[in-house]
C-alpha cells in the first residue's frame, strides 16, 4: 500500500490547490511588478544564476506556494488524460512567466521556446550557471591565509563567512 501512488498527499494534490482566486490575483500582481523590477546589473549578466539578487529570488517565492517542484522536477508534467493536467499546466505557465520576467529580454529570448518550467530552468543552468575557477581559486586562497589577527573570534568567523559567501 505504501507504492500505491493515491495514497500520497503530495501526488493526489494537484498543482494548483494551493491558489484561491484571490491568490491568484496576487500572483497577477506579483507578476507585473517582476516585469518593472530592476533586478540589477546580474540580471543580464553571463553568471547571473549565481547572483541572490537576480533569479534565486524565485526560490522562496515558488517554495512559498508549493511550486518549486516545476523547477527541480518533483512536480511531473502528468499526461494529458490526466485528470490533474489542466492544473499543472496552469501552474507550469505561471512558473515559466515569472521565470521569463525575471530574465533580461536578451536571455529571455534565447529561451522562449522552453515551454516546461523544468526545462527552462534546466536550459538556463547550463548555458549560465558557472563558476569563475580564476575568482573560486582566489576566495579559496584567501581562506587559507586568512589570520584572526586582532579580530574577535566573532569578527574572524563574520569576515571567513563573508569571503565563503
Amino acid at each position: 500500500m505504501a507504492n500505491n501512488p493515491s495514497s500520497d498527499p503530495e501526488v493526489n494534490q494537484t498543482p494548483d490547490s494551493e491558489f484561491s482566486p484571490a491568490e491568484l490575483q496576487s500572483l497577477v500582481r506579483v507578476l507585473s511588478k517582476l516585469s518593472n523590477m530592476q533586478l540589477s546589473s546580474a540580471k543580464s549578466s553571463a553568471n547571473f544564476l549565481s547572483d541572490p539578487s537576480s533569479v534565486y529570488y524565485l526560490h522562496p517565492a515558488l517554495k512559498s506556494k508549493n511550486k518549486l517542484g516545476f523547477i527541480d522536477g518533483t512536480i511531473q508534467k502528468p499526461n494529458k488524460d490526466d485528470p490533474t493536467f489542466i492544473a499543472w499546466d496552469k501552474c507550469n505557465t505561471y512558473v515559466v512567466a515569472w521565470i521569463n520576467l525575471s530574465l533580461s529580454t536578451e536571455i529571455a529570448q534565447s529561451v522562449a521556446w522552453n515551454e516546461i518550467a523544468v526545462d527552462l530552468w534546466v536550459d538556463l543552468k547550463h548555458m549560465y550557471y558557472h563558476g569563475d575557477l580564476f575568482k573560486i581559486a582566489e576566495l579559496e586562497e584567501e581562506l587559507h591565509t586568512m589570520k584572526q589577527g586582532d579580530l574577535t573570534i566573532t569578527g574572524y568567523y563574520t569576515k571567513m563567512k563573508a569571503v565563503w559567501e
